[in-house]
């Protein structure tokens, strides 16, 4: 009976890939794309591009040092719900035709609420503001490697992430600059699942897992520069905290724990920076374009254990940095008393994945050869491509202290938006 259970270890051993620490488990994250926008309604509509043009609390989280721009105190909220799509090599032969499954979640709720006020020398601010949100439930047959005469067994499981930051935030102007500084309180709450059924017969299930939350401390600068009535230059820089969690991992046989061990699993949210303007056409028209670095790499960067099955370390995970075009036009006008904005905007934003560095695996057992190998496939065989987003929005002004905001947008058919704000003036 010895020798029988060992022989099944031994061959689940084999072929089942293992979760790696940094990554919280590898098959919910290698196609793990997350898509962070300036919040607000017309931030959305104008796509994405907010760094130069933004002057109303919203200000207080994409460029704290347009809140100078205020002249009397405000309060926004945002309603946002997210459609995404997250693609997996789910059917059995799927590592060899490269045929992804689309999987799809939605979610929803209140994304910002900011208040702010100017006084004569500063204006101040206080905000929430949801800065990730990412869910994806996924079920992958059993896989067959080509060529090898080995699979990867089932995987059964799902990843729920939800950012948010609680901050302050304050402006003041120095000569024709204005300057803005911001100070978060980032909490990233994490329920990772994954288990592993292996076939009838072989009586071992193997699971891990991570529900708990961490926090840190985040914070931003901001300048914003009006070189003439009609030209405006903006940049700010976000800096973000890492994450560290406990991550159970166990593996049964029989019904019985054969395997049992906590371990620690890391995550960072990435820093980013950028740079845009705003310039009026006229008396009706804003035309608004930033370009945003986002630091990706940083995001699984902290992954450095290995797992003694696998052979297979965290850090041969790697994500590049990205760089992401955003642009918008408003178009206002009045009908009668009613103010009424109409915005669209553009993006041009590169996907972010996962990539496995196969040939730095240097181990030279089979099993582990033959990890890699299913590891190349999964990460490395979907090409890399830029995504462009397009949106529409519109604004009704009814009044000098209150304003409905509306917008929508679409990244081609990995993320829809919707995006409800109401401002009112204090």
């Amino acid at each position: 009976m010895t020798n029988r259970r060992s022989w099944w270890l031994a061959l689940s051993i084999f072929l089942i890939p293992e979760a790696s620490p940094a990554q919280l488990n590898d098959e919910g994250f290698h196609n793990m794309e997350l898509y962070f926008s300036p919040p607000g309604s017309r931030a959305l509509a104008m796509g994405g591009s907010a760094l130069a043009g933004t002057s109303d609390a919203t200000a207080a989280v994409s460029n704290p040092a347009g809140l100078r721009g205020l002249e009397r105190g405000e309060l926004v909220l945002e309603y946002r719900s997210r459609d995404q799509t997250v693609t997996h090599l789910a059917s059995q032969l799927s590592l060899a035709t490269l045929e992804t499954t689309d999987f799809k979640d939605s979610t929803a709720g209140v994304s910002l609420a900011s208040a702010v006020h100017p006084f004569e020398r500063w204006t101040l601010g206080v905000f929430y503001h949801e800065c990730l949100r990412f869910e994806n439930a996924y079920e992958l047959e059993p896989r067959f490697l080509p060529g090898t005469g080995t699979s990867f067994f089932q995987a059964i499981g799902s990843v729920d992430l939800r950012g948010a930051e609680l901050g302050i935030a304050g402006a003041f102007r120095t000569g024709p600059l204005r300057w803005g500084v911001s100070l978060r309180a980032v909490t990233l709450d994490v329920d990772s699942r994954v288990r592993h059924p292996f076939p009838p017969g072989l009586l071992i299930d193997e699971q891990a897992s991570i529900d708990g939350s961490d926090s840190g401390l985040g914070g931003s600068l901001g300048v914003l520069w009006p070189i003439s009535e009609k030209l405006r230059l903006g940049a700010a820089l976000h800096l973000n905290p890492g994450f560290e969690y406990d991550q159970p991992i166990e593996r049964t046989f029989a019904g019985e724990v054969d395997f049992a061990e906590v371990r620690r699993a890391a995550i960072a949210l990435p820093h980013h920076a950028g740079i845009g303007l705003a310039y009026q056409l006229g008396k009706r028209w804003t035309l608004a374009a930033d370009v945003v670095w986002l630091g990706l790499s940083r995001v699984f960067e902290n992954g450095d254990l290995t797992y003694p099955f696998t052979g297979l370390s965290a850090e041969l995970y790697e994500m590049d940095d990205r760089v992401e075009l955003r642009a918008g036009l408003e178009y206002r006008l009045s009908i009668g008393r009613q103010q009424i904005s109409l915005r669209a905007g553009y993006s041009r934003v590169p996907e972010r994945r996962l990539s496995f560095r196969a040939t730095a695996v240097d181990d030279p057992r089979l099993s582990v050869r033959l990890r890699a190998q299913g590891f190349d496939v999964i990460h490395n065989s979907q090409p890399e491509e830029t995504l462009n987003g397009a949106s529409l929005g519109l604004a009704f002004a009814f009044n000098r202290r209150w304003q409905l905001d509306l917008a929508a947008s679409s990244l081609e058919d990995d993320l829809n938006q919707l995006s409800i704000t109401t401002r009112i003036g204090l």
